[in-house]
Formats: C-alpha cells, structure tokens, sequence
C-alpha cells in the first residue's frame, strides 16, 4: 500500500508490540478469506466486493484492534520513514489494513535480522508451506503463528558456498521431509549443450520400469547403447537388457531386498549408474528380449540365461561422476549422459507436455518418491531458465510421451526445525533418504569419460611432461 507523506504517521516513540497484538494479527487473517484477498491484489475491479465480504465477517470491535495494531506495529519501524494509509482506517477498511499489517511485519522483521550474521527470515510458504502443527507448536510458546523461520549461521554458509542463491531460501514443511528450496544466481557464462541427442536419435526409445525399482538399469543400459552409436559398433541403437542388470549386479542387494524389503514379490533394488556401467565393462549385458521388454517381467524368479551373447565396454574405457552443470555439459559434447533427479510427487505426476519444467515440492502435501535415474539429452534455456531435456523410464504416459524439462537452476537441502527457536538448522540425524547437503534437482551425472574429467586432464598432462 502506498501513501503520500502528508499522509504518513510521525515516529517520536517506540513502543512495544504486545504479545495480543500478534495474536489480533494473527486471528484476523485466519478468518479472512485467503482467496478473496488474493483477487483484492490481482483485480482491482474486485476489490470492493471482496472488501465488503470481509467487513461483513467481523464485529467492529475486531477492528478496532486491527487499527491499535497496525499504529503499535508502525512505531516499532524504529528509524524507517514507515507509515500506513490512514484513509483505510476512517474506512475501517479490514482488507486494507490487513495488507498494510503484513507490509510492516515483514519491515520489522528486516530490521531485526539486520547486522545479525547468524540468522536469515526464511519466506513462509503459508498457507501451502507451513503445516497446522508447526502454526500450532509455535503459538502454544506464545510466538505469532505467522512468525517466519529463521536460517541459522552454518545452513546459511553451506548455502552460499555451495551455491550462491538470487533468491531467499523458502522453507517447505513436507512431513518427516521438511527442506529449503532457492534458486541459484544465473550463471556468466553459457552452460546450453552444443547438441540435442533427442533430435539426433541418439537416446533410444523410451521403456517402462513398471512398478520395479531400478530405474538405474535402464539409464546405464542406455548409456552403454548411445557409447556404441559413437563408436560405430553399431549402426542403429541396439538396446540392451535391464533385466540382465537387475538380476546379476548386485546379489547382496537383491539378498537384502528378499530379506528386509517391504514387497515381497520384488528383489529389485538401487544402485548407482556408475556400477551398473562397471558391471558392463566386466561381466556384459545381453540385447533386450521381447521377454525382458515387459513391464510385468519377474524380477524373483526366472532369471535371464548367462549363457547368451554379452556385449561389453571396450578395457579402456573409464567412467566419471559429477554434480557439477559445467561437467555435464562437457560431458554431452560426446553423448547422452546419466543423471539422479530428486523424485516429488504429485508435481512428476502431473508434468505431462513440454510446456512446463519440473522445479521440485510445491507445498507441504509434497511426497518425496526418492532418486530417479533418467537420462540427460540436452541443456538448454526455457521460458528463460536453465532446464535438462530428460528420458524418464515410466512410459509414454509420463512427462509429454516419455520426456520432461528438470530445472537446473532449484536447489534444494532437507533441514530440521526447531520450534521452539523457530530456526532451521542442518541435519544431526542424517537417514539414507536424506538430502543432507544443498543439492540441484538434478545430480550425479554419470557417463563415460571421454577425456574431460580433473583425472584424465591430470594423467594426459603427466604423460606430456615424461615424454
């Protein structure tokens, strides 16, 4: 709200914001109608309809404390040219003074954390952010159910070392997964891939895992299939089995999965890309059957034959592993390459053209689904953001016929909450689920190493000076 400075309040005195006028604040917007304030803010027209509504859901005495509210919270801009449209008030315009409420408790809070290096107001996601226990928790210790949290000092170092945000951390409070998510700072220079391995033909055609967990076979088996194509071993792209891999990679895994895993029908499992492409390199991999195309194939029992045709890497062929976009974009100068997507549902689900990016949770009913292994096509700019082109391995029903745009400027970084500080501070309990450090949605990038890596620059550049 703006107002001209005839109009504003004259600060002579700090006074002291009492607990009940929280609590007033606090009360009123619980009453209002969150969408009918949005229209007030959006379309003007609406906006004496919408008013009115709202006078009608209160008393008069409700505004009047509104009013002796908003003049305690204008004083306490302590050395800020602060003020508030005092129309509003001969109006006993609730609407308005509740905009204007907001405006200022967002200054305070400004002002309080200035020269405090320790801590950092975090954005309230309310009302899609914060859960009814967390409001709850933190009004029953007398603080103001829209009091925003707080970053602590080391969350906030990890953050900026790592990744450098343009935008403040916003706090998601998803059950047993609560976490920060920001944008990072648009990078100098131009991370886009020179090529698009989707319009090349080089990614393959896209498969369905079905309900198995091991998205990680067909991302590896893809990765060794677009290898040949750059070889030329082959002339088309021969696709390989994931059944193979989800049967002989790992057998501690799978012994695991019969003994502790939940489905008792499955013995399929995790694992990283990169054993699944050192398993090739040893052991090989078949040319996919009819048999092991199906989505419904057992992974319990009849296991693939041994005996049949293996294709393998070449003996010297070395891999490599990144979370860095400037490693992954070398990387697709050669071919498609491996990557980790963090998995939320509904927000994967209901991604279905190219006509939208997936940028992670959205709100506290978010459900973290866990890694997804897809394979990165290409890097390029949409609707002015960095996003990947990836090949998910859901079938044709997910994404637009199989495909998705990953944003690659979100990251994100789980947290714990401490209500009683209203701070959020690193992880002390970290689970195998936990994204413990801040992370892109997109990660571990795992391909073969074509010679762009730190280790295969160092060795070329020790066999330059022996010789």
């Amino acid at each position: 709200m703006t107002s001209s400075s005839s109009e504003r309040v004259p600060i002579t005195t700090a006074l002291a914001i009492t607990p009940a006028d929280s609590r007033i604040v606090a009360d009123s917007k619980h009453k209002m109608d969150l969408s009918a304030l949005a229209e007030v803010k959006k379309r003007e027209d609406g906006l004496n309809k919408d008013v009115q509504i709202a006078k009608e859901c209160i008393s008069n005495q409700e505004i009047d404390d509104l009013v002796a509210a908003t003049k305690r919270l204008v004083v306490q801009v302590v050395g800020k040219e602060a003020g508030f449209d005092q129309d509003s008030i001969k109006k006993r315009d609730k609407a308005a003074l509740i905009a204007s409420i907001a405006k200022l408790e967002s200054e305070l809070h400004e002002i309080r954390a200035e020269g405090q290096e320790d801590i950092l107001v975090c954005p309230n996601f309310y009302p899609t952010g914060l859960t009814k226990n967390v409001k709850t928790d933190a009004e029953a210790l007398g603080g103001s159910s829209v009091q925003e949290p707080k970053i602590d000092r080391k969350l906030r170092a990890e953050i900026d070392f790592t990744s450098p945000s343009s935008t403040p951390p916003a706090f998601i409070n998803i059950v047993d997964h609560p976490c920060l998510l920001w944008d990072v700072k648009d990078p100098k220079k131009d991370l886009t891939s020179e090529k698009n391995w989707k319009d090349e033909g080089r990614g393959g055609p896209v498969r369905n895992q079905g309900n198995h967990n091991n998205c990680w076979t067909y991302s590896s088996t893809d990765v060794y299939s677009s290898h040949r194509l750059r070889n030329e071993e082959d002339e088309d792209f021969r696709v390989m089995s994931a059944r193979y891999l989800t049967f002989y990679v790992s057998e501690k895994e799978r012994e695991r999965e019969r003994r502790h895993g939940e489905r008792k029908t499955h013995q399929c499992h995790g694992f990283p890309v990169i054993d699944g492409l050192r398993f090739i390199k040893e052991h090989g991999v078949p040319e996919e059957s009819p048999r092991d195309a199906k989505t419904d194939y057992s992974c319990v029992k009849n296991p693939p034959s041994r005996t049949q045709k293996l294709f393998h890497f070449g003996a010297d062929v070395e891999f490599m592993e990144s979370d860095k976009i400037e490693d992954l974009q070398k990387m697709l100068l050669h071919q498609p390459v491996s990557a980790n997507m963090i998995l939320y549902n509904p927000e994967y689900e209901d991604i279905l053209t190219l006509e939208e990016i997936y940028e992670g949770p959205t709100s506290e009913k978010s459900v973290y689904e866990g890694i997804h292994a897809v394979l990165v096509l290409a890097i390029l700019r949409f609707l002015g953001k960095l996003v990947a082109l990836v090949k998910l391995s859901h079938g044709i029903k997910t994404g637009e016929s199989g495909y998705m745009y990953i944003s690659l400027s979100k990251m994100i970084v789980n947290v714990e909450y401490s209500v009683d500080k209203n701070l959020l501070c690193l992880l002390n309990r970290k689970t195998e689920d936990a994204i413990a450090e801040p992370s892109y949605l997109l990660r571990d990038f795992t391909g073969v190493n074509y010679g762009d890596s730190p280790v295969a620059v160092a060795r070329r550049s020790k066999k330059r000076k022996l010789n």
